[in-house]
C-alpha cells in the first residue's frame, strides 16, 4: 500500500506543462511548451481541431491562462517543431 500512494503522487499533472524556458523576450515573461510526439496526439485528423478528450482540454486551459498572464505557451508537436518553436522564441528580440 505505501508504494501504491508514492506512485500516486509521483503522476504527471495534466496541468503542467513539460518544458519551460525562463528567458524574457519580445514582452512574454519565458517560454512554456507541452511536448507532444505528433499532431495527432492534439489535433483532429478531420477538421484539425483540438482533440475533445480531457486531457488536451486541461493542457489547452493552461495554456491559455499562461498566454494570458504574459507566457509564450504552446503545443509543440515533434523534434523538427519545437525545436522551431525554440528557435524562433530566442530570436525574439529582448
Amino acid at each position: 500500500m505505501g508504494t501504491a500512494v508514492k506512485m500516486k503522487r509521483q503522476r504527471s499533472v495534466h496541468t503542467q506543462l513539460d518544458m519551460f524556458i525562463a528567458e524574457p523576450r519580445g514582452g512574454y515573461h519565458g517560454l512554456f511548451i507541452e511536448l507532444k510526439k505528433n499532431r495527432d496526439a492534439v489535433y483532429s485528423k478531420r477538421d484539425g481541431s483540438y482533440l475533445q478528450n480531457k486531457h488536451i482540454k486541461d493542457q489547452l486551459a493552461t495554456i491559455e491562462i499562461l498566454q494570458e498572464k504574459g507566457y509564450e505557451a504552446v503545443f509543440g508537436c515533434g523534434f523538427d517543431e519545437c525545436q522551431n518553436i525554440v528557435d524562433n522564441y530566442m530570436a525574439i528580440s529582448i
